[in-house]
């Protein structure tokens, strides 16, 4: 974890927040900076930027103190979310190869 990977994620945040409500949050930089890092200590970065993506996914309203209060739980959510979708991705293809041989064997 170095300055820069955390500079990342707070111009990441940046860009979301601004992105869903016009405008740029308020941050404390240094404050924001230790949960940013305390982020990048249990986490690398890839799945950081992962938890911020998805956090805006969500409802609610979006300040850092929620996301450092809740990343661990968010990474768990994006886990299940990311599962039910390749779930539903393997059933969809299934019913269509379905559909398909029904219509094929019902055709004539």
């Amino acid at each position: 974890m170095n300055e820069e990977e955390i500079n990342d994620l707070v111009q990441l945040y940046k860009q979301f927040y601004r992105k869903e409500y016009g405008r740029d949050p308020d941050l404390n930089k240094f404050r924001d900076s230790f949960g940013f890092a305390s982020m990048l200590h249990d986490y690398n970065i890839v799945e950081c930027k992962e938890i911020i993506e998805y956090y805006f996914k969500t409802g609610g309203e979006h300040s850092t103190r929620r996301l450092f209060e809740n990343y661990d739980g968010l990474r768990q959510a994006k886990e299940r979310s990311d599962k039910d979708h390749d779930k539903i991705g393997k059933l969809l293809k299934e019913t269509e190869q379905r559909v398909k041989q029904w219509e094929e064997k019902h055709s004539s």
